[in-house]
């Protein structure tokens, strides 16, 4: 959904904005228009839950994938290179910022099937017929217009159904049969 990917690039932006730390990578708890504290927190480690560095690193990546941004990129880029101390000094508690890094030495994978909802069935039954760590899947319409350039370069095909397998920024030729994913 378009309206979607706009929202989330909307949100990342927000991100980037008001939260980044530009000089040092990273992102604090708090907005730049937050009062002023004595401690401004950047949490990298993980608690009950992953920490927020953690998390913006995998949806900046993912969205800079999607949206053709090399700024969504950058800034994880910036945000891992901040934290490379405190990963080196205790891994266990930065799971989250470790899940990044290893995709930022081993990019995920990501298909691109361009097909309506009824076609797109049997390539998704194919496509999650094994597991690929990390891998996302995404199904446009093939007449959706609008996209960003992430997607928009990957088109559809009027009356039949294609696929594209990418990593780090590279796409394997189109595909036309739903067993050639696996």
């Amino acid at each position: 959904d378009s309206d979607l990917l706009d929202f989330a690039m909307l949100v990342a932006d927000r991100l980037l904005a008001g939260f980044e730390d530009r000089d040092h990578g990273g992102f604090f708890f708090t907005a730049n228009d937050h009062e002023k504290l004595v401690h401004r927190p950047k949490p990298l480690a993980d608690d009950a839950s992953p920490s927020g560095n953690g998390v913006a690193v995998e949806a900046l990546r993912e969205l800079a994938v999607l949206s053709g941004e090399l700024r969504f990129h950058d800034a994880a880029e910036r945000a891992l290179a901040a934290s490379l101390g405190a990963l080196a000094q205790s891994p266990y508690a930065h799971v989250g910022l470790l899940e990044g890094l290893s995709t930022h030495f081993e990019p995920s994978e990501q298909l691109v099937i361009r097909a309506t909802a009824d076609d797109a069935q049997a390539w998704l039954g194919s496509a999650f017929s094994r597991y690929v760590p990390g891998r996302s899947v995404y199904v446009v319409p093939p007449d959706a217009t609008g996209l960003p350039a992430g997607l928009a370069d990957k088109p559809g095909r009027t009356g039949g159904v294609v696929a594209y397998r990418c990593r780090a920024g590279a796409c394997d030729p189109p595909v036309e049969a739903p067993g050639q994913l696996v």
